[in-house]
């Protein structure tokens, strides 16, 4: 099926139901009912990767919090992505950084300031560092893609 699809990678999303958090000025509460019952348990994680695994895909994962980064360390996942809304949360960038594995960094909705401590969180910690530029909006319009700002990051960040 993978071949397929020419599919070489796919993504988990691992958050704490529980976890309430102040980042700057923006609190992130993941408390209700419905998003805890969403919440996969380790066992279903686990499978999604073997299943991923089993099929010659590798299965990176985006952690919400640093417990949730710490689940998917046992998972053995070969890399994160940080999502858009944790590219503030520098405690979460320096765990996750930590961890000693190739980091994906969203940029979407975030100011040239926010990935500028972004990157100098993640990189005297971890220099596996990618960055994806992406828009907060799905599906975009054209006008919001902002493609320039690639060449801008591309001249900033030499080297990533």
């Amino acid at each position: 099926m993978s071949e397929l699809a020419q599919i070489d990678t796919t993504e988990l999303e691992e958050r704490t139901a529980l976890v309430t958090r102040a980042v700057d000025s923006l609190m992130v509460r993941n408390v209700d009912e419905h998003k805890a019952a969403l919440e996969f348990e380790y066992s279903d994680l686990l499978e999604c990767i073997n299943a991923a695994d089993c099929a010659g895909i590798a299965c990176f994962a985006t952690p919400f919090d640093e417990s949730s980064a710490d689940v998917l360390e046992r998972l053995e996942v070969p890399g994160y992505k940080i999502a858009s809304g944790g590219m503030t949360d520098l405690p979460l960038l320096r765990h996750v950084a930590g961890k000693g594995k190739p980091v994906i960094l969203s940029t979407g909705g975030g100011t040239m300031a926010d990935v500028d401590r972004a990157v100098e969180t993640i990189l005297p910690i971890n220099p596996q560092l990618a960055m994806l530029h992406c828009t907060a909006t799905y599906p975009a319009a054209f006008e919001e893609l902002n493609l320039r700002v690639l060449t801008t990051m591309r001249e900033r960040f030499q080297g990533l």
